[in-house]
């Protein structure tokens, strides 16, 4: 933990240089998210402790530094919370990692293969569990109404990753943020000339990925692609209920003020997106440039000395 907080010191100088502007008055909440191997109770308490220590030292540094002062919290008019907001998801990988040690068990002997197994388990089960849509989804729509509602309350929020962790603010910047407007919508809808002249007679909010999916207008394929139901009937019918996916399942502008991640190994898992022809990098083009536009920031943190902090170059080609 003593790396962390030194590793997140160095967003004091980076911060500087960011343009930030915060759109309303109130709080900043700090969200801090874990990582893989905390689902048993001494990793859980690790982690909760770590984060109890780490963050009234990273307020304290934010607070009493001029510049940070001045462009983060504009002199004052906006105040971090004191209390962390913990996001945490570890306990849900718990049953299915269990199921895996119990595989290990049977027959076990001491033997080195053994030994390894159980290592690989406990860094890795976690870090590909996260990954599957069908637990990954669920986090990041809880995730999001813990957002909304620090947001309802007054807070804006600055979400830190850590590990594992950093898959979920990703994930979460890439299904949430609403940068999907009409003109990327008439895009996708390359053949059907009635849709598009449907679309652009019932013009919608900016939207997310996960709204688009969870109105059923489309969904997105295992191959990186953003597949249209093209029925005529089903999209006319689920399209004039975007509005109302939109303000359920995206992000509300002004909530996210920005992503802090730590000792991630993005660049390993998400190393597809270096592909120019794979569809999602273009729609990792459109989240940056809505990430760009909003002032939003989005760090990676990693030590040269960590093997599981992967550098972060670049998240599109």
């Amino acid at each position: 933990m003593y790396c962390m907080k030194k590793a997140l010191l160095t967003l004091l100088i980076i911060l500087i240089f960011q343009n930030i502007s915060l759109a309303q008055t109130g709080g900043i909440s700090f969200v801090y998210v874990n990582g893989a191997n905390n689902n048993d109770e001494k990793m859980t308490r690790w982690f909760l402790k770590g984060v109890e220590k780490l963050h009234p030292v990273l307020k304290c540094r934010f607070e009493k530094n001029d510049e940070i002062r001045a462009i983060f919290l504009k002199n004052g008019s906006y105040k971090i919370n004191p209390e962390p907001t913990i996001f945490f998801w570890g306990d849900r990988s718990k049953r299915d990692l269990t199921f895996v040690r119990e595989n290990i068990d049977i027959g076990r002997a001491f033997t080195l293969a053994n030994e390894i197994r159980d290592m690989v388990t406990s860094y890795l089960h976690d870090t590909i569990w996260v990954q599957k849509p069908h637990n990954m989804f669920p986090i990041l729509d809880d995730l999001n109404e813990l957002i909304k509602k620090e947001y309802e309350d007054g807070n804006q929020s600055v979400i830190l990753g850590y590990s594992a962790g950093s898959f979920i603010t990703y994930e979460y910047l890439f299904n949430k943020l609403p940068y999907i407007n009409m003109d990327v919508i008439l895009n996708s809808v390359e053949v059907n000339d009635e849709l598009i002249d449907y679309i652009k007679q019932n013009p919608i909010k900016d939207t997310c990925i996960s709204a688009l999916t969870k109105a059923k207008i489309g969904v997105v394929s295992s191959d990186g692609k953003l597949i249209i139901d093209y029925s005529v009937g089903r999209f006319r019918n689920n399209f004039l209920k975007m509005d109302e996916a939109t303000e359920q399942y995206c992000t509300p502008p002004g909530a996210l003020k920005g992503i802090v991640n730590f000792a991630t190994p993005l660049v390993l898992f998400y190393s597809d997106l270096a592909d120019p022809a794979y569809e999602l990098t273009q729609y990792n083009v459109y989240m940056i440039k809505y990430i760009l536009e909003h002032e939003l920031f989005w760090i990676s943190v990693n030590y040269r000395e960590d093997p599981f902090g992967f550098p972060t170059k670049e998240i599109c080609p």
